[in-house]
């Protein structure tokens, strides 16, 4: 686990509704957090 998905975690948020807040699809958020 990293800090992006250590921190979306802390707010509760999908990574569907993170991806949304940071103007990101989904898959993109993923391959962050996996990497």
């Amino acid at each position: 686990m990293n800090k992006i998905s250590t921190y979306r975690k802390q707010l509760g948020l999908s990574q569907r509704q993170f991806a949304t807040h940071l103007g990101w699809i989904q898959s993109r958020l993923a391959n962050y957090e996996a990497n």
